[in-house]
């Protein structure tokens, strides 16, 4: 896996997405994000990374996807995460948040080749007669979304709500960040279906890296 800048303040536009690359006084933006994914990146194993199917983090500017803008994107063709260093908002426990988020639809774009696989095991883990919301791009433009937690049993957020992927990566990334895991801990204890949908997702990443289990990130946390 290799990172990459874009410098030269240029708009790119491809198939259903375009950003602009970063101008020399973009800089500080870059150093203050590429410190936290550096962070974020060494929690997890190198034979987990490895084995998620990611060649290149690069780093951008004003990230749409459908005119949409966006803090991060996965792109299955090169196998690239785009990060959005100047998304409006964007604080560093949120952008720690976005960053295993978003490496989530990679790994399971790798698993799967589809972002949008919808894994019959996890859909049994809901409650009867749910249905996903369409889509987390329908979530967009509805910030309050985003900072609210546990709307009912089964979901971590309200954006897991919006669809199986979302969901699964929801779970994920509160795993992976300090702030969120004991967060999901504590549901855990409340809550059988987000207990028995994290547990799905901690088999799901042993099976990626030996070891890489609820112990392995208690001692990443500090627990």
């Amino acid at each position: 896996m290799r990172s990459e800048t874009k410098v030269s303040g240029d708009t790119v536009k491809r198939n259903g997405y375009s950003f602009v690359t970063i101008s020399q006084y973009q800089f500080v933006l870059i150093e203050r994000f590429a410190k936290v994914l550096v962070t974020e990146l060494n929690k997890y194993p190198t034979d987990f990374i490895m084995n998620s199917g990611l060649k290149e983090v690069t780093l951008v500017a004003n990230l749409r996807v459908g005119g949409q803008r966006r803090v991060a994107m996965p792109e299955s063709e090169t196998r690239t995460l785009y990060f959005d260093v100047n998304y409006p908002g964007a604080r560093d426990e949120y952008c720690s948040h976005a960053i295993h988020h978003e490496f989530f639809h990679m790994v399971y774009f790798e698993m799967h080749n589809y972002f949008y696989y919808k894994d019959p095991a996890w859909m049994e883990l809901n409650y009867p007669g749910f249905r996903y919301r369409g889509g987390g791009g329908l979530a967009y433009g509805n910030y309050q979304i985003f900072k609210k937690q546990k709307p009912v049993s089964g979901f971590i957020t309200p954006y897991a709500t919006y669809g199986l992927e979302e969901d699964m990566a929801e779970i994920f990334a509160f795993l992976m960040t300090r702030s969120g895991f004991p967060i999901l801990t504590y549901w855990m204890q409340v809550d059988q279906r987000l207990f028995n949908k994290t547990n799905y997702i901690l088999q799901l990443m042993s099976s990626r890296s030996h070891g890489f289990n609820l112990a392995y990130l208690k001692k990443i946390h500090g627990e």
